[in-house]
């Protein structure tokens, strides 16, 4: 599940872990905006670049740690490789299926 991030203002998420604390799921891939600057090369040619000081966290996908989609999980994963590894990671992470 996508979700956009709203957070009070004066803040700011610059991390991964940052927006874990404002999600009751698991934060599974976060997507970051940059503002942009203009740098020389070498021959002062200018080119637009990625302001590292300017990143915060624009928005965020999430899991709950127990639901699945089938077909490699609707749009979460590109294939049957992609959806193992994701299985075997979560295992080696101490995460199992239990009888609820």
């Amino acid at each position: 599940m996508t979700e956009h991030i709203t957070v009070p203002k004066g803040h700011v998420l610059r991390t991964k872990a940052d927006v874990q604390r404002l999600s009751n799921m698991m934060v599974m891939s976060v997507s970051y905006r940059y503002d942009t600057i203009i740098r020389h090369d070498e021959n002062d040619e200018s080119y637009r670049d990625k302001d590292p000081k300017s990143k915060r966290a624009r928005s965020y996908k999430t899991w709950d740690g127990i639901s699945y989609e089938s077909g490699y999980g609707g749009n979460r994963f590109c294939k049957m490789s992609c959806a193992e590894w994701f299985a075997q990671a979560a295992h080696k992470a101490g995460y199992r299926m239990t009888d609820q």
